[in-house]
């Protein structure tokens, strides 16, 4: 595996041209730094909660990257085209700013009732 990149509390690694290695440490990252203070098993917390709800929303038909949990804190993913924070930022505020963007008026759409465990609030119909 060949090393990519390292962000605050992940580690990127290619396993090959299709696919990636994310690696969760077990480092703290608050207000945007690090703390040097590791917390035992919390990279294997969040690769399990990660890999738990892509499984969630493959099974309402979303794609995701994701593969499969190699080890406690180890997930194999799709290499994928990212989209950059600030275009898909401003795609929201435009979907928020401009009332006659197509976004703004596509219909909300809920999961199936039996895959909801109670009605859904007047604040999520927003």
């Amino acid at each position: 595996m060949r090393f990519l990149r390292k962000g605050k509390v992940k580690e990127v690694y290619e396993v090959s041209e299709d696919e990636l290695e994310f690696v969760f440490t077990d480092q703290i990252s608050v207000f945007d730094k690090v703390i040097p203070t590791l917390i035992p098993h919390k990279g294997e917390t969040l690769c399990r909660t990660s890999a738990h709800w892509f499984k969630v929303v493959q099974t309402l038909g979303v794609r995701t990257h994701f593969l499969r949990v190699i080890d406690g804190n180890r997930m194999r993913v799709r290499r994928v085209q990212v989209i950059s924070e600030s275009v898909s930022a401003e795609r929201v505020r435009g979907c928020v700013d401009d009332p006659h963007h197509v976004c703004a008026r596509a219909p909300l759409e809920l999961p199936p009732a039996d895959l909801r465990e109670s009605p859904p609030a007047a604040s999520d119909l927003r």
